[in-house]
């Protein structure tokens, strides 16, 4: 991750640097997001009599739709932005013999959360009532607060669920803030799309965006439930040395739409 951000950083430098004329910009606006978590199962869990027959309908994937405003700053080839996000997080399922109350569980998260994005872009002037410009980046998601199936973050509880989850695979669990809400929606994507600036006069112009991102993971808590299947790395207290999973894919789409003032 670290090698990716120092070429982002390199590539808007280097533009911003060879750019012969850098036009400076700010605005805000309101965004929408979907974003989706997608589950790879072991093929050994699988084919066993356990999932055949209990299993299928297990929770592996989840969804998090949400609305939000954000401001930018742009200078021509780089585009930051500052946001809040209002989403919720359901799950398709439950989770079988995790101990979690599954009425409760597929409520899923409710979750505000700080989004922070930095990008590149080149923008190609179409005539002189719009320009596009395609654009890559990195956008960085960080929780405020909110509630965890269906319960406040310090419902007692919640606390117990948590705790024995993390017994279950010798895991120390002990705030469901910290130790699993954070740990779930402190995210890193790459992203990209493209953009429209579309001029309603010199100064004033309307910005959507639209992207496709990949989170970085899997988080701590997507490792904590996945691996070889039968593996004697983290064995279960229950002793069957079971993950279900086996890897997590985060992907997602944005859709913005600002006003911005040009200097």
């Amino acid at each position: 991750m670290k090698k990716i951000i120092a070429l982002l950083i390199f590539v808007c430098a280097g533009a911003a640097l060879f750019a012969q004329t850098v036009k400076l910009s700010v605005g805000g606006g309101a965004n929408f997001t979907m974003n989706f978590t997608t589950a790879t199962l072991n093929k050994d869990y699988t084919e066993t009599d356990e999932y055949k027959k209990n299993d299928k309908d297990a929770y592996h994937n989840s969804t998090l739709t949400g609305f939000g405003i954000y401001g930018f700053f742009d200078a021509t080839y780089v585009e930051a932005n500052l946001g809040v996000l209002f989403g919720k997080q359901t799950n398709d399922g439950y989770p079988p013999g995790s101990g979690v109350d599954y009425d409760n569980y597929k409520k899923g998260f409710d979750v505000t959360a700080l989004k922070i994005g930095l990008f590149g872009k080149y923008p190609f002037e179409i005539s002189g009532a719009f320009s596009v410009f395609p654009m890559i980046g990195l956008d960085v998601m960080l929780p405020l607060g909110g509630t965890m199936w269906g319960k406040n973050l310090d419902d007692k509880d919640l606390k117990d669920t948590v705790t024995g989850m993390g017994k279950a695979i010798n895991k120390n669990y002990n705030n469901p803030k910290t130790d699993y809400f954070d740990k779930v929606f402190t995210q890193v994507w790459v992203k990209f799309g493209v953009g429209l600036d579309i001029n309603a006069t010199d100064k004033i112009f309307v910005r959507p965006e639209f992207l496709y991102g990949i989170r970085f993971g899997p988080n701590d808590i997507e490792r904590d439930q996945s691996g070889t299947y039968n593996t004697k790395a983290e064995p279960a207290i229950d002793g069957s040395n079971r993950r279900a999973v086996s890897s997590y894919l985060g992907h997602g789409l944005d859709i913005r739409v600002a006003v911005g003032y040009r200097f």
